[in-house]
């Protein structure tokens, strides 16, 4: 018999942005400044050496004379390596979780291999090549590409040099991978992701870090965002599903002068496209609101004063909204099948608050609270995706200034 469990007793803290004024605003003080802790959070790196059935997949195909570097995988993802050998350098990634999503990734990222050959319009840039991968070890080899080494989008959004002609490039490419004649097997519902507002399975509770369900317990005791996210699952359910990458963020997003490239294609599935669009967008916020790695590590282990904290996040949303706007703009030109969605701009302002709600979420995954930044972060992601047609009015805004 399934079973799902509500987190709705006590909690010792509280979601910022919980008014129930209709234009969304960035949140304000009260619980940020709460709590002195010092959880690293999702942002910090975490280094590790290749386990036996790594190495085992490395010489298994073929590759000697081997000189791995010391892994710097973020907090709940899969853990990677560069690896040197005879024949260049190599991306090496092992997938995690259970044994059926493990394979179900790895058969995902052979179509894509298949479809990136045969789909006109993507570029031949799109993903690094897979020299190969083990469906019983989880390893995916990558060829290496030298020139993209320092080209992650992330780290340059977190100091704030990324331009917003940057971003229309994205936009464009999101628009041809959802207007091509990709062929993922697997399709995508956010209807089964959001069920965990209502309620967690048994499972999901027992697996859960104290951090996720304090954050969980704050969930499940707001009926205005549990309402929220249902009416987002019941647009989205209406979408009509089109090929994607399917976990779309800008650390996967690689632009060096004359090229660029997007990796990690272990989820390529079907589903709506303001799902990914809206994804995307709300990492971009989240990893502007973290800021610098140096800034993260200061701010999430001291107390925040309530001037600092909406001065800062004001400041940040500032930079991120004309980046918005471009992805955004860029894509809805060149996609016209959006005139024809009407409530695709609202779905994709609600995907980007649910991605910094899942963000608050993946912070909590390292330790017994969140820090006031990730709730602070969470906060935003609420106030967005309760009034997304306020949210999508300040992006356009910004495209006018």
């Amino acid at each position: 018999r399934s079973t799902t469990l509500q987190l709705s007793d006590r909690c010792c803290m509280s979601l910022p942005g919980q008014s129930s004024g209709r234009r969304w605003q960035p949140p304000g003080a009260g619980s940020l400044c709460d709590g002195n802790e010092h959880h690293m959070a999702e942002l910090l790196l975490v280094s590790t050496t290749p386990p036996v059935e790594v190495m085992d997949a490395l010489t298994a195909a073929g590759i000697r004379s081997l000189e791995v570097s010391v892994s710097a995988s973020q907090t709940g993802r899969n853990p990677w390596w560069i690896v040197e050998a005879t024949d260049g350098k190599h991306f090496v990634k092992q997938l995690q979780g259970e044994p059926d999503d493990v394979r179900r990734r790895l058969e995902a990222t052979e179509q894509f291999e298949q479809d990136r050959h045969r789909v006109v319009g993507w570029g031949p840039d799109v993903g690094a090549p897979v020299l190969q991968s083990s469906a019983v070890s989880g390893v995916v080899i990558y060829t290496h590409v030298e020139t993209m080494d320092e080209a992650q989008l992330g780290p340059r959004l977190r100091t704030q040099e990324v331009q917003p002609m940057e971003m229309v490039k994205i936009g464009k490419f999101l628009a041809a991978l959802h207007s091509s004649g990709g062929t993922p097997a697997h399709t995508k519902s956010f209807t089964q992701m959001s069920t965990a507002v209502a309620g967690l399975s048994l499972p999901a509770f027992i697996n859960a870090t104290a951090g996720q369900l304090s954050v969980w317990r704050l969930l499940h005791r707001d009926r205005e965002f549990q309402v929220g996210v249902a009416n987002l699952a019941k647009a989205s359910a209406g979408a009509v599903t089109v090929p994607g990458h399917g976990d779309l963020r800008v650390d996967q997003v690689l632009i060096a002068e004359d090229s660029w490239m997007v990796c990690d294609w272990e989820e390529y599935s079907r589903l709506d496209p303001a799902w990914e669009v809206g994804s995307l967008a709300g990492d971009l916020l989240s990893t502007v609101l973290g800021g610098s790695q140096s800034e993260f590590v200061q701010q999430a282990s001291r107390p925040w004063e309530t001037a600092e904290v909406a001065g800062t996040f004001e400041s940040r949303i500032r930079y991120a909204l004309p980046l918005l706007h471009a992805l955004l703009d860029s894509y809805c030109r060149e996609r016209p099948a959006t005139k024809a969605d009407e409530s695709f701009r609202d779905r994709a302002a609600g995907f980007a608050g649910w991605h910094l709600i899942e963000r608050m979420l993946a912070a909590g995954s390292v330790g017994m609270s969140v820090s006031g930044l990730a709730r602070g972060i969470g906060g935003v992601g609420r106030g967005i995706l309760l009034d997304p047609q306020g949210f999508d009015a300040m992006v356009i805004e910004a495209g006018t200034g």
